[in-house]
């Protein structure tokens, strides 16, 4: 299954544990609009692997990758409108595939972890319960591909590094040592000057009569944007959800479009 969304949290270089535990991991978090048509694909699947996996219910306290952003952090009022989908994968099972989106050549900087946050990624998961010493449901990661496309929520908010603005805040002042300036010298009062008598007023300058209108231009051939079979809504729901034409004529749910003009 393909999710794409906005990263944030990402290790896919670098493992990291998870919050309340001592085994690092390889994973990545992403950010799905709620209007994103995504989301109700996503929400049926944790649904089915929870019936499968507890056929009796899901358990009380079991943890979900699939989670309301509203309620997990209702204080961030940039990301209430958003799912959050948290995958992972053990070190066991090998580093998942990290490439980008231009020639899917992968990725080894070390700090592509930290650069990836807030771009528009593409994650390629699988969903299954697990019934081990916790319970829950799981997004098991395979690979991520990186766009160059940076999402509309601000980075600092997603980076789980404070800012320089935030571990710094009251250091942009002048320096502690500095010597204090001396006050600036009061400007002597001005001296009136003598009444003279008023300059002539020139006469208005006569407007030159308005160019004669030119004719309108030809108007530009306008692009014809044709949606596949494989696209779930318009073009214009996938836009006010963070995709691109790039991105949806890469995965083939919308044709290249044809100049057409009038």
């Amino acid at each position: 299954m393909r999710v794409t969304g906005i990263a944030r949290y990402v290790h896919v270089i670098t493992p990291s544990a998870p919050k309340g535990s001592d085994k690092p991991k390889y994973s990545a978090n992403v950010l799905v609009h709620k209007s994103d048509p995504q989301v109700p694909i996503i929400t049926a699947a944790v649904e089915e692997a929870k019936l499968k996996g507890f056929p009796s219910g899901f358990p009380n306290g079991g943890h979900s990758c699939w989670s309301d952003l509203a309620i997990t952090e209702p204080e961030n009022a940039a990301t209430r409108d958003y799912m959050s989908l948290s995958t992972s994968t053990n070190i066991a099972n090998g580093r998942p595939h990290f490439v980008d989106d231009a020639q899917l050549q992968p990725i080894i900087d070390p700090g592509a972890d930290d650069a990836t946050t807030g771009k528009i990624i593409h994650v390629d998961i699988g969903i299954a319960s697990y019934d081990q010493v916790s319970k829950g449901v799981k997004a098991y990661l395979n690979g991520a591909c990186v766009t160059q496309t940076v999402g509309v929520i601000p980075r600092e908010v997603l980076s789980s590094k404070p800012s320089a603005e935030q571990m710094f805040a009251g250091l942009n002042g002048a320096p502690p040592m500095a010597p204090p300036m001396a006050p600036p010298m009061a400007a002597p009062a001005p001296v009136a000057p003598a009444p003279v008598a008023p300059a002539p007023v020139a006469p208005a300058p006569v407007a030159p009569a308005p160019p004669a209108p030119m004719a309108p231009p030809a108007a530009a051939p306008q692009p014809q944007f044709v949606m596949t079979d494989k696209a779930t809504t318009t073009r214009e729901a996938y836009h006010a959800a963070n995709w691109t034409d790039v991105m949806l004529i890469e995965q083939g749910m919308m044709l290249p479009p044809v100049q057409t003009s009038f």
